[in-house]
């Protein structure tokens, strides 16, 4: 995955002090839907505010959209999902082994009880601002990239 093709989630309002919280996450596209999952599972803090509430913004750079978090437990889908992502992480096999789930399709669909796979449904609901897209912190570090790199010739 590129760096470019990073989402960011952003839950609705946190479950403690209501406010948007924004997380860049690993993603994966299947049938023209995106799914994520929460590497520590339940105890990871963006997936708990999407139990609160599922309306989340998905950002692409300067794109936003709605959506709703909904869990992935359809057989034919998570088979899917899985021929389609199957290595394609760097951490794909840590993933599944942490779980105690084999890297295969039979062992990921009777283990689907352990894994939490969510797929983002575009929606047209109320849903929080995206971050704003300000990277002019970029230029100094590539002018003194630049200058370092011609310094050493």
């Amino acid at each position: 995955m590129h760096l470019s093709e990073l989402y960011s989630v952003d839950c609705l309002g946190h479950r403690k002090s209501d406010k948007p919280r924004h997380t860049p996450l690993e993603h994966s596209w299947h049938d023209g839907r995106i799914y994520i999952a929460p590497g520590w599972g339940e105890r990871t803090q963006w997936y708990l505010n999407i139990l609160a509430d599922p309306h989340v913004t998905v950002q692409r750079g300067w794109r936003t959209w709605g959506a709703v978090a909904r869990r992935a437990m359809d057989d034919q889908e998570l088979r899917a999902l899985y021929l389609a992502t199957r290595g394609k992480s760097p951490v794909w096999k840590q993933y599944l082994a942490s779980w105690g789930v084999e890297d295969t399709v039979e062992d990921f669909l009777a283990k689907k009880d352990r894994l939490i796979m969510l797929r983002l449904d575009p929606n047209n609901e109320s849903t929080p601002p995206g971050l704003k897209a300000d990277l002019i912190w970029v230029w100094p570090i590539v002018v003194a990239a630049a200058a370092a790199v011609w310094v050493w010739r």
